[in-house]
């Protein structure tokens, strides 16, 4: 269920308001992270076997204004879902159309994201910051339908004007932390594409 963009704004300008955050690097940073996906695909599946879970990556590079506030960019990359059929095994869309495999094949849904985030930050301890992101994402879906009857391949795209994620990140080092991450992508219609991920932050 899609959260409500006001309630959830309201709560992490409370949270984050007149604090101080344990990052005291101001300026750029870049970081990549790891872990699992949940990607939404829209697919409901009647005889075929739908799979959306899977391993992808992030790739960020951010500026930090001040200890609290910072302007981050990021490419990600949530992996595939899978769709496996046998002849004769079918499955439907979100139009409700039916479709039917014919022929035995896997299909992947292949997802990935650009978004821009504002990043607040409030200290837990001198180390360690938790940290709350609201943005935007622009995403694609790109699907290959070969061997499906009245079906081609085709890509799917769209923009989330309310991206949003929170993450604990701690201070290895003056210049490099590691941060672990939960991010939410609303793809189409309110299905969330979602990612867990643990990663390194480098300050410049």
């Amino acid at each position: 269920m899609k959260i409500n963009a006001v309630i959830l704004s309201t709560i992490m300008l409370g949270i984050f308001s007149n604090t101080h955050a344990s990052i005291d690097k101001i300026g750029e940073y870049v970081g990549v992270s790891y872990g699992k996906t949940s990607i939404s695909t829209g697919i409901v599946p009647t005889t075929a076997t739908l799979d959306q879970k899977d391993s992808g990556f992030k790739l960020i590079y951010g500026l930090q204004f001040n200890k609290m506030f910072a302007l981050e960019f990021a490419y990600h990359d949530f992996g595939d879902a899978s769709l496996t059929g046998e002849t004769g095994d079918q499955f439907k869309l979100r139009n409700n159309k039916t479709f039917t495999f014919l022929q035995n094949k896997t299909i992947l849904y292949s997802a990935s994201a650009f978004s821009i985030n504002g990043v607040m930050s409030r200290n837990i301890t001198p180390s360690l910051s938790l940290l709350g992101k609201l943005g935007f994402s622009t995403w694609e879906i790109e699907v290959d339908h070969s061997g499906i009857d009245n079906a081609a391949g085709y890509d799917v795209s769209g923009v989330d004007f309310f991206q949003y994620g929170f993450a604990l990140q701690y201070k290895i080092k003056n210049n490099l932390s590691i941060r672990g991450e939960y991010e939410n992508h609303d793809f189409s219609e309110g299905d969330a594409t979602t990612a867990v991920t643990i990663g390194l932050i480098a300050h410049f």
